[in-house]
This record gives structure tokens, sequence and C-alpha cells, in this order.
């Protein structure tokens, strides 16, 4: 598939894998899996897999961040994101994160 090493996001998927198998509500894992993966960019994946990564992206900031009377970011669109959607939309994200997971995870084998 591709000559490149992508041990690194791997790893980065692998700790939202984890997140998004343990307790609790669906938006706080959603959430708990972004942060684990938050560093990886498009650079990261193998041009087979980006469409698959900006979905996932483009499903957690469908909301925008919240700001505050100063305007000052509060609640970032990831959270804003988990904390609206529907538990059946959070499984689809979730499920999407596990697919690429593991794609990725055959590419490092």
């Amino acid at each position: 598939m591709a000559s490149k090493s992508y041990s690194y996001t791997h790893e980065k998927l692998s700790n939202a894998f984890y997140s998004l198998a343990t307790g609790g509500k669906i938006a706080d894992r959603l959430v708990s899996a972004y942060i684990a993966f938050h560093t990886l960019t498009e650079k990261d994946f193998p041009k087979e897999l980006r469409e698959d990564w900006q979905e996932i992206i483009k499903a957690l900031t469908k909301y925008p961040p919240y700001k505050n009377y100063e305007g000052k970011i509060t609640r970032g669109s990831v959270q804003m994101t988990a904390e609206r959607i529907r538990t059946k939309t959070g499984v689809k994200i979730a499920k999407k994160i596990a697919d690429l997971y593991y794609k990725i995870s055959d590419l490092v084998r």
C-alpha cells in the first residue's frame, strides 16, 4: 500500500480506540478520543485514507465553539458537537474512528 511508516498515526488512533472502548456516554468518549488524536493532520495518513480522516474531523466539529461574553472560547467545537449530537450519530462517528484505526493497523504490521 504505502512505504511511509504510520507508527505515530497508529499510536494516536490506538489511544483513541481505547477511549471509545472505555465507559461513559458516547459524547464523553468521542471527546476523549479526539483529545487522543487531535495532533494528527491529514499528512499523517496515506492518500487513500485522508478522506476518511476528513469525514471524522468534519463530523466532530459540526458545531462552532462556545464563546463567553468576552469572546473567549470556553468550550471547543468538538465538545459542543458531542453535546448536541444524538447517540446514534455518535456511534456512527465512533465506528468511523474504529474503522480508520483498523486500516492504519493493517499498514503498520
